[in-house]
């Protein structure tokens, strides 16, 4: 491959979103086939699907746009998925905005962009980000909050369970990096969260487009046993401590039962 830095710079970014990767994936591979041709851009889309191939959203849309590559007009194909994700993003923000009209309190994770959009959309008075460590990605997605003008409030992981015990937080959303028929992929802390609105009965809320829901069962993608892994595997532990033996995994699996409502776009 010629110069495709955006392929590297995509595959060691570990704060931003799904939906914002993919976007800048499918803009550099329309950007390499204009100015490299097919053949370049063919090697870049197998680079990203060799590294992605076990996160279903990123599988799904690299071969989507496998496919426009091979097709008769590469570009003009690639450009129409693209548009696609974009308003499949800005319809399912429309309907979780709808969704949590009139909420005065909600609580979210991680960075997504289509959560940040509903945020933006719904304006609820109080809504609390986790941190969500290792990396604290949520902590960047309040910040693009506040400079957007969204009354916001950044807790440790392990606040929210008092928050919704005492009423404080009235409901969650999450997005999601898969949506299988029986569980939900999404951050590490998903889980424990969604279990804490269920008990505490505050709804728990999901926003996916349309490439995030597989239509088939978790261990029918990954395998009997099998768990969901970054690209590159488990990351290293020294995020979470240079000093002690840790354990450091990104995602987790939430059981469909635990979810009120999804809002697909």
């Amino acid at each position: 491959m010629r110069d495709v830095r955006w392929v590297e710079e995509i595959l060691n970014n570990r704060v931003s979103g799904a939906t914002a990767l993919i976007a800048k994936a499918l803009q550099g591979l329309l950007k390499t086939f204009r100015e490299s041709g097919k053949e370049e851009a063919s090697a870049a889309l197998r680079r990203l699907l060799e590294a992605h191939s076990g996160i279903p959203s990123w599988w799904v849309v690299l071969k989507e746009a496998e496919g426009c590559l091979k097709g008769c007009e590469p570009g003009s194909g690639l450009e129409s998925l693209r548009k696609n994700i974009e308003k499949s993003t800005r319809r399912a923000a429309e309907k979780a905005a709808e969704g949590i009209e009139g909420l005065r309190s909600v609580v979210t994770l991680s960075s997504s962009s289509v959560v940040e959009e509903a945020l933006k959309i719904a304006s609820p008075p109080e809504i609390y980000v986790m941190e969500s460590r290792p990396l604290g990605e949520g902590a960047g997605m309040a910040g693009r909050l506040m400079k957007a003008g969204i009354n916001v409030r950044v807790v440790v992981d392990s606040a929210p369970g008092e928050l919704i015990r005492e009423g404080v937080i009235e409901a969650a959303l999450v997005g999601a990096d898969a949506l299988f028929e029986d569980y939900l992929v999404n951050k590490v802390g998903t889980l424990p969260l969604a279990v804490l609105c269920s008990h505490f009965e505050r709804p728990f809320f999901v926003v996916a487009q349309w490439f995030k829901n597989i239509k088939m069962k978790y261990e029918e993608f990954y395998g009997p046993g099998k768990f969901p892994e970054p690209p590159g595997g488990f990351k290293d532990p020294r995020e979470i401590n240079v000093t002690l033996p840790s354990l450091n995994f990104y995602f987790d699996l939430t059981p469909r039962a635990l979810i009120n409502t999804i809002y697909k776009g």
